[in-house]
């Protein structure tokens, strides 16, 4: 095991307020039925909770030490994670969760993704910090595109853009190429980033000529997903891992999004995803909150965040995304929020607008009802 703090894979967990936590990455956003069963196998020897995340992956929450082992042995006998530890860790590629399904995605989507795949698994990127990752878009009904991706990637037919996070510039080219400039683009960052862990950290002319490449062109922008495909959100981002089994047994399989929800590609009755405790309706308030599990699940949180949403719904309906942080780091919802209430040490709130946790804020010291006051009359 490894301490509190490192970036969890299934071979590295990491200590939480309610145990140890494993992550688990689905291989190109997809669990068939039978990795869904796996998976509620494996959380059984843990206290059955997973937590969706922000990066489209899995958290399985609340093992004793002595069950550690026993989970990993069932994940990797289902193939859930790459047997290679070091590979494992470098495993962090985001993909459209409608890839196979959307005839709107690129068809040189696949190979793109393959070629990524086989780049990120080379040892010549073993010292990749366990946070940088890559993301390839095509568009399509839920693109990606608006995530964050150290390393980006745009594909249309058979053209392609590779970019840097934090820059819009790119390099075009065709989508057969887009493993290689990827993979010198990461090389270049090894030789250049000094203590930097994240792309963003160095500038982006300076990636490109370490890499040999000319960027003369841009990124194509993002799209804004649809609501053509529907996903089913949880409260908090929270499931039974049997929950889980159920929902991929009812639809075939599920994907999974980096918006802490997931797809059913199969049709499933509304009542029945409803009674497993799926939100289907896009309005439902609980959509609109996005939090970490917060005290006491995690032990960097400075207040309950979970319990503190629900006492905030019922007295407050938000009329934009709404992000509750255990703590300044803002590890749910990493990005800009139009209201943020980020935890302080002594149990209370700072209330920031348009930014992130560790943002400064509009005011400071808010205890729940303070909240709920001060979110009432908030502009929307």
């Amino acid at each position: 095991m490894t301490r509190r703090g490192w970036c969890p894979t299934v071979f590295e967990p990491m200590q939480s307020g309610d145990g140890w936590l494993l992550r688990i990455k689905p291989r190109r956003a997809r669990l068939t039925a039978a990795d869904a069963a796996a998976i509620a196998l494996a959380a059984r020897h843990g206290s059955g909770t997973l937590s969706l995340t922000n990066r489209g992956n899995l958290q399985l929450r609340g093992f004793p030490a002595h069950g550690i082992p026993l989970a990993v042995n069932a994940l990797l006998e289902a193939g859930l994670a790459d047997a290679d530890p070091e590979v494992e860790r470098r495993r962090n590629l985001l993909v459209p969760p409608l890839l196979g399904l959307d005839p709107a995605l690129s068809p040189a989507l696949p190979a793109v993704i393959a070629g990524l795949e086989a780049m990120l698994a080379d040892p010549l990127l073993a010292a990749l910090p366990g946070k940088f990752g890559v993301l390839a878009d095509g568009g399509g009904a839920l693109p990606v595109g608006s995530e964050r991706g150290d390393v980006r990637v745009h594909v249309i037919g058979q053209d392609a853009w590779v970019g840097l996070d934090g820059s819009a510039q790119a390099v075009a080219c065709a989508a057969l190429d887009v493993a290689d400039l990827a993979g010198r683009l990461c090389r270049a960052f090894l030789r250049v980033r000094g203590n930097a862990t994240r792309m963003r950290a160095v500038p982006a002319g300076q990636i490109f000529a370490a890499a040999g490449l000319a960027p003369s062109a841009t990124l194509p922008r993002p799209s804004a997903p649809s609501i053509i495909w529907r996903t089913v959100g949880f409260a908090w981002g929270r499931l039974h891992a049997d929950t889980l089994a159920k929902l991929a047994t009812l639809a075939g399989e599920v994907r999974v999004t980096p918006w802490r929800s997931l797809v059913l590609p199969e049709a499933a009755r509304d009542r029945d995803i409803a009674a497993l405790g799926g939100i289907i309706d896009l309005d439902d308030p609980r959509r609109a909150i996005v939090t970490c599990p917060g005290r006491p699940s995690c032990r960097s949180a400075f207040v309950p965040t979970e319990s503190d949403a629900a006492a905030l719904l019922a007295a407050h309906r938000p009329r934009g995304l709404l992000h509750l942080s255990g703590c300044p780091k803002g590890c749910a919802h990493p990005g800009p929020a139009p209201l943020t209430l980020a935890g302080e040490p002594g149990g209370t709130y700072a209330l920031v607008r348009d930014g992130r946790a560790g943002d400064p804020p509009l005011a400071i010291g808010l205890s729940v009802a303070d909240a709920v006051r001060r979110l009432a009359y908030a502009p929307a």
